[in-house]
């Protein structure tokens, strides 16, 4: 997903992808570990996206505690 795309989607949604990423580059560290996983750079994909979603949330945080002080 492009950073468009998810600062259209409603911070629950980001939550839910956060969570569903998280249990699946869990799942990918433990098969390339044990020397399972098909696609190692599926790793790297989601580190980035997560990393995309959480700028996100952050940015929405602190335009809400500027909105806040004024």
């Amino acid at each position: 997903m492009t950073p468009k795309e998810l600062r259209a989607k409603k911070d629950k949604d980001l939550q839910g992808f956060l969570k569903k990423w998280g249990k699946e580059l869990g799942q990918l560290k433990i098969q390339a570990s044990i020397g399972q996983c098909q696609n190692s750079a599926r790793i790297g994909h989601l580190r980035r996206a997560m990393a995309r979603v959480k700028t996100i949330i952050g940015e929405r945080d602190r335009d809400a505690g500027r909105a806040a002080e004024k």
